[in-house]
């Protein structure tokens, strides 16, 4: 990318009405957040106020992955990473995957949308992730244009990678589209380097945790099959759960779920009927008897019977919210107590902030490394 191509780009922006919303669009390295650096750089330079949404799960620079971010600056003293900028507030997805996680992303990237247009910032620029290729990318930033509505989009690419998703826009009055060529000097990263760069974003983001617990249910919601201790139990502030298959049931009685270890051939740890017609059932194995399960469900009178084994919610990624719905933190699970109804959490987030604990989807170490990801219906 020539001098003379960011000079235009910038004039351009400028001459945007004040408050106006550019969205940048571009595969994986080819340089948007170097040229966000530079834009954003440029901007304060002229004593306006930039506000930037990072909407790249996998690679962003201002929150940690998983999650998507926004920032707010006046200050004219030139920033040499993005990461440097200062973050406002970060709104928690879970995965690094945004294949999966399309509703999310529009959801979140509307939300600090509105977020930044409260600050009345000058100018606000909208970095997006490198997720390009293919009908669901093409569905992604498409819906993504709708929600946020940008006035320009900027979409850098080198052999015409992005026309299918500029094809969209056609016939629209807004919003104008300028083409540009990466710089042929920016770096290719390779998965690994990419993977090593998220692992050390995660350790940052969970070093000096501690283990937390919270209660989510109250004693009213314990199994009144399974005899507890109550001497043994601590009073928690209870926080709702978001995103666990196994709330808002109500929970078989012993007998029901010695009955079904019995057939699938594997220890229950917990199960219920849920509202909806169906059963939920958590066992300590990763294998089971599957055979069994249409006569179990027939015998139940449940439909669909959901089993999965509890190393789904080891080292399960999850977000902290409070009552404003607003991402104090990012944890881990280290323990689940069913009978008890209590989350322990590995965090540095403060536990009477939280009103909402936000399950994830990617299962995390406390090195950062990344285990797996596991789908919205196995948890």
């Amino acid at each position: 990318m020539s001098d003379s191509s960011i000079e235009s780009l910038l004039e351009r922006i400028l001459s945007l009405p004040r408050g106006s919303a550019v969205m940048f669009l571009g595969a994986t390295d080819t340089g948007k957040s170097t040229l966000l650096r530079m834009l954003v750089n440029a901007v304060r330079d002229r004593g306006l106020s930039v506000g930037l949404l990072d909407l790249d799960l996998g690679q962003g620079e201002l929150g940690p992955p998983a999650t998507i971010s926004a920032s707010y600056s006046l200050d004219r003293a030139p920033v040499r990473n993005v990461r440097d900028l200062p973050v406002f507030e970060t709104y928690f997805v879970g995965s690094v995957t945004p294949a999966r996680h399309l509703l999310e992303l529009c959801i979140g990237g509307a939300h600090l949308l509105a977020s930044v247009r409260r600050k009345d910032p000058d100018i606000i620029l909208i970095d997006t992730c490198g997720y390009v290729s293919g009908p669901a990318a093409r569905t992604l930033k498409r819906r993504q244009i709708e929600s946020l509505n940008p006035k320009l989009i900027v979409a850098l690419q080198r052999n015409g990678e992005m026309e299918p998703i500029l094809a969209a826009l056609a016939g629209l009055s807004s919003p104008e589209v300028m083409r540009l060529s990466p710089d042929p000097q920016v770096g290719r990263k390779s998965p690994a380097t990419r993977a090593t760069r998220r692992a050390a974003r995660f350790l940052n983001a969970l070093a000096d945790g501690v283990p937390t617990t919270f209660d989510f249910g109250g004693r009213g919601a314990r199994n009144p099959g399974i005899a507890v201790d109550e001497s043994l139990a601590t009073e928690f502030d209870s926080v709702g759960l978001a995103g666990a298959g196994f709330i808002g049931g109500r929970p078989h009685p012993l007998t029901t779920s010695t009955m079904i270890g019995k057939a699938i051939r594997a220890s229950v740890m917990y199960s219920a009927d849920m509202e909806d017609g169906s059963a939920f059932v958590v066992v300590r194995q990763d294998r089971w008897e599957t055979d069994a399960i249409a006569d179990l469900a027939a015998t139940l009178k449940r439909k669909p019977l959901t089993i999965v084994p509890a190393s789904n919610y080891a080292h399960l990624l999850v977000g902290l919210v409070d009552r404003d719905r607003v991402l104090r933190g990012v944890g881990t699970i280290e323990r689940i107590d069913f009978e008890r109804r209590t989350l322990t959490v590995l965090t540095k987030c403060h536990p009477g902030a939280v009103a909402q604990i936000w399950l994830g989807h990617l299962r995390v170490r406390r090195d950062g490394r990344e285990i797996g990801e596991v789908r919205a219906s196995e948890i």
